[in-house]
């Protein structure tokens, strides 16, 4: 994202435009998830931060946070981790720059933290997947369960999964793509969760559907797990019957 992106985000016209085309879908669903903005399924090929450390640089106003990204790219070897959070950027630096990197922002007052000594060996001490078949401990206890929710997963495999669950639940859930795309160009999958029971004759429903986005940012990993878990989670207490469930859909 530019810096002007994150600086100043707006995301009002893009809800709008899935708002509109989601409104044309026959039923009102219980849940509708647009969500896992991410391109569409291609070999991934893992970025490398060999030789990267990690640093956090103080900032106290948004004109010192916009002064630091005009630092920041001036350098090859620097990579803005984050947005602002707590008064804080985090940064990963390349050793052969961090000595004029820091020149430079401490030159303009503001304080560089060092945070860790191999950012490349920090990743993959949390992407790390164990051997073996997946556990079945870190599943939901249901017979169509399919996600291992003791990992973060890459966007294919999530996709892969979203059909694996439909397949699963052909009248329950349904996995497709927005007809439009971002804003660079790429597929928004989105899933449709609904009961098999309608409340009209000709199918469809009164109810409001509830619209739940992630994968939003580039490095917004929690979210897409979390609908994962919400998307198993509600087809298991449908087919259980867990009331709490079986009253929300149409």
């Amino acid at each position: 994202m530019t810096r002007s992106g994150w600086l100043n985000a707006s995301r009002s016209n893009e809800v709008t435009r899935k708002a509109a085309v989601m409104a044309g879908f026959r039923p009102i669903l219980f849940l509708l998830l647009a969500g896992s903005l991410g391109p569409s399924p291609l070999p991934s090929v893992a970025l490398s931060y060999e030789g990267y450390l990690m640093f956090s640089v103080a900032v106290k106003t948004a004109k010192e946070a916009e002064k630091l990204m005009d630092i920041t790219e001036q350098f090859d070897g620097v990579t803005v981790m984050s947005e602002p959070l707590h008064g804080k950027i985090t940064l990963a630096v390349a050793r052969d720059t961090l000595d004029k990197l820091r020149s430079e922002v401490t030159g303009h007052g503001m304080k560089i933290n060092f945070v860790h000594g191999d950012l490349q060996r920090l990743i993959e001490s949390t992407t790390t997947r164990a051997a073996g078949p997946i556990d079945k401990r870190s599943m939901l206890p249901s017979d169509t369960s399919v996600v291992d929710h003791r990992q973060y997963h890459r966007y294919p495999e999530i996709v892969t999964m979203l059909h694996q669950l439909a397949s699963h639940n052909p009248d329950l859930m349904e996995v497709s793509r927005l007809l439009h795309r971002t804003h660079e160009g790429r597929e928004v999958t989105y899933v449709q969760l609904h009961g098999n029971t309608s409340s009209r004759v000709d199918g469809t429903s009164d109810k409001p559907a509830v619209v739940i986005e992630s994968g939003i940012h580039a490095r917004e990993w929690i979210t897409p797990a979390v609908q994962l878990w919400i998307v198993e989670a509600l087809l298991a207490g449908y087919r259980s019957g867990d009331p709490t469930i079986t009253t929300m859909p149409s």
